[in-house]
């Protein structure tokens, strides 16, 4: 096929259902919110969570800090709704091909994130403030490697000095914070070492293993996260789905198994990261159910199987 293919008006069909679907991301994590999702119910995590009483080197912790994972997880799911909606723009034009691996990575990159800022498996019942403690930890670790990446990206732009100065006070504010509420703070070399009271700040592909474990995919996570890197990123002709060399230039062949496949993914794991933050806050809805229903009448393997 030629570069400009285009899909059949059956393929066309099933990407426009699937756009809508994409575009249902956004529209139920806002009804969510308008119903309540982030309302502490009684008994749950978060109400656990906020309730906490935590003291650090230099005391009690500061009166925002116990809001903090929750805020930064809820920020992450709602900014993955957004790529959803982008995907399900590209799908709608019917921009089926490379660009919307780097969308597809994004997606699973906010998604896994917020799991990873909430995880339920932090747990401790023998020590009720332990999976918070680890939560908190994690929360701090991601906006000091954020304001580190941000220092470093405008170092030397004597032009942005004011930005400059402003992130500097912020890193010098949260490098106070970690010392205040955590015993043992690692804040040194390179970001990926840096630990609060044992927590490290994990890596993609670290992250990425965890969340399959969580779901229990049968695909190892680290593998998939890798396969979105390079499937993000410019490739040669044998790592670029559906391209080939041919004798009069580049030739294209629409697999629409895999562009279903990568719509899936990213629809699952949203799905994953807004039930888990609505767990968290003990909220069940049919908001979240009839949307489920959805998903799988449009996608029977969602919750199956991980591609």
């Amino acid at each position: 096929m030629t570069p400009g293919v285009r899909p059949t008006a059956e393929q066309r069909a099933r990407l426009d259902e699937l756009a809508q679907l994409l575009n249902g991301c956004r529209d139920v994590f806002m009804a969510a919110c308008d119903d309540g999702m982030l309302n502490p119910a009684a008994g749950s995590q978060a109400e656990h969570d906020f309730a906490l009483e935590l003291e650090g080197p230099s005391g009690a912790w500061p009166a925002d800090a116990n809001f903090q994972p929750r805020a930064l997880a809820t920020k992450l799911v709602r900014q993955q709704a957004d790529y959803c909606v982008a995907l399900g723009a590209l799908i709608a034009a019917g921009e089926v091909f490379d660009p919307m691996s780097s969308i597809v990575r994004g997606a699973f990159e906010y998604g896994i994130r917020a799991t990873w800022v909430i995880d339920p498996s932090a747990n401790d019942s023998a020590h009720p403030e332990a999976g918070h403690r680890v939560r908190s930890a994690r929360t701090l670790l991601m906006e000091l490697v954020s304001t580190y990446h941000f220092r470093e990206a405008l170092r030397d732009r004597k032009d942005l000095e004011e930005n400059r100065s402003r992130l500097k006070a912020r890193w010098q504010g949260l490098h106070r914070r970690a010392g205040e509420m955590f015993t043992e703070v690692v804040i040194e070399d390179d970001p990926s070492r840096w630990q609060l009271e044992g927590v490290r700040f994990q890596s993609w592909t670290t992250i990425a293993g965890t969340w399959a474990a969580l779901e229990g995919s049968p695909v190892l996570g680290n593998r998939l996260y890798q396969l979105l890197a390079v499937e993000g990123h410019p490739q040669g002709f044998t790592a670029t789905r559906g391209l080939r060399a041919g004798q009069d230039g580049p030739e294209r062949a629409l697999d629409m198994e895999g562009v279903v496949n990568r719509i899936q993914l990213a629809v699952g794991t949203f799905y994953s990261a807004l039930t888990l933050l609505a767990n968290y806050h003990g909220y069940t809805s049919s908001v979240i159910t009839d949307w489920e229903v959805r998903i799988v009448a449009m996608l029977p393997t969602a919750f199956g199987q991980a591609q």
